[in-house]
């Protein structure tokens, strides 16, 4: 899809003209946000938690440069794509279709320049942009319609404006725009029951995107922690955000989760059931001071699904029993240990401590901690001339203070 923003008006006519030559014309609207939204629809089309107050700046200077009236809205379909590696106008380097990257180049210079031209590079980003800009239920429309080249004219803020209608309207709109999925406890979901308690716990790629599409606002974002609320109705659904790199779980682990995700009632990515299983026992014995009966019960059921017959509810309890069990599947994907970034999270440092005396990633571990001493001696005049006992030494010295005051 392609936006022509207020500023490039001028050479709308024009740009129309090449997209219908380039690409097969699917629908065009024109569209023009209510006044009182524009900021916060910058905001989240462009990525960032609404009432974002960081962002205001950036959203004034891009409002200035595209303009905040009527814009035009073109979905077409290419074909041809052809794909490969660019770096963006935002500086990352994606996978791209470069028939549209090269497209909104010229369109960018056709309109006088800078960023009056936006597009989707890809199949992902099309669905998230489009997503918000039209709704979901409009943008099954469009897909499921006839190709038309006539113009239909809008009125209409970004989804969930306002609110959202339900939580399954929520879960509807955020299942093809977003990467992210559900922890846990998600069995009564879509028809869960809103109060003050009621929060969800997600994986997401990115916690501000996540934020902007869900339409939260964001509680709390410091020191690693990210919490946000999303409007349904005139109550608040609280999401508990952990994102990949934040030391939650292992990165490694986080990105396999959400490329193997399931999908529950056909409207919640949720873990595969090996997942679920050993993070939701890396979480009970890692973030919690003890293991709950809810929880208890619930590992025993999905360790039984995954053929672990012999853990029963009395054996998330028993800590030598679930430390070897994670640390043997730790060292089986080869994932690690991690802190969380988040301070407000409790570390269990007793049972990280026994976890890290498993056999299983101590010789692993042993070997990082003397690579680990051994590139930094190298690094420093003189000392690297140490060998021996010294080296052993220092080795042992790292490897003590990492598990004596560091939770992995």
């Amino acid at each position: 899809m392609f936006v022509l923003w207020e500023r490039a008006k001028p050479e709308w006519d024009t740009i129309l003209r090449s997209i219908s030559q380039r690409f097969s014309l699917i629908q065009v609207f024109s569209n023009r946000w209510s006044k009182e939204h524009v900021s916060n629809n910058f905001l989240r089309l462009y990525g960032s938690a609404p009432n974002n107050a960081l962002g205001e700046a950036l959203t004034k200077e891009r409002r200035d440069a595209v303009g905040e009236g009527e814009f035009l809205l073109i979905v077409v379909e290419d074909s041809k794509p052809v794909y490969g590696f660019e770096q963006t106008f935002s500086g990352k380097v994606e996978m791209v279709n470069r028939n549209i990257t090269a497209a909104k180049a010229e369109y960018r210079k056709i309109a006088g320049g800078g960023i009056r031209i936006h597009s989707s590079n890809s199949i992902a980003e099309f669905f998230r942009d489009c997503t918000l800009l039209l709704g979901i239920d409009l943008l099954r429309g469009v897909l499921e319609s006839a190709p038309s080249s006539d113009r239909t004219t809008l009125a209409q803020d970004l989804a969930g404006t306002d609110s959202w209608g339900s939580v399954a309207q929520l879960l509807a709109h955020l299942l093809p725009s977003t990467n992210y999925l559900v922890l846990r406890n998600f069995e009564d979901l879509p028809n869960i029951k809103l109060s003050p308690d009621t929060d969800l716990d997600v994986l997401v790629q990115d916690a501000q995107d996540f934020a902007a599409i869900a339409n939260a606002q964001v509680s709390v974002e410091r020191f690693g922690k990210f919490s946000c609320n999303a409007k349904i109705g005139d109550e608040y659904l609280r999401l508990d955000v952990r994102f990949v790199g934040d030391g939650y779980y292992d990165t490694r682990w986080q990105d396999a989760m959400l490329r193997g995700n399931l999908l529950h009632m056909n409207i919640a990515p949720i873990p595969s059931v090996e997942d679920h299983f050993f993070s939701l026992l890396y979480h009970v014995k890692l973030h919690k001071p003890a293991v709950s009966t809810h929880y208890a019960d619930r590992l025993s059921r999905l360790a039984r699904k995954i053929g672990l017959d012999n853990f029963d509810p009395d054996s998330a309890g028993d800590n030598a029993k679930s430390a070897k069990l994670l640390a043997g599947y730790l060292c089986y994907r080869h994932y690690d240990r991690t802190t969380p970034k988040d301070p407000f999270l409790s570390v269990n440092l007793p049972f990280s401590r026994l976890l890290s005396k498993q056999g299983v990633l101590w010789e692993r571990e042993a070997r990082q901690d003397e690579s680990l001493v051994a590139s930094i001696v190298c690094r420093m005049p003189l000392i690297w001339r140490l060998k021996g006992k010294p080296l052993t030494f220092l080795t042992k010295a790292h490897r003590y203070v990492r598990t004596r005051f560091f939770a992995g």
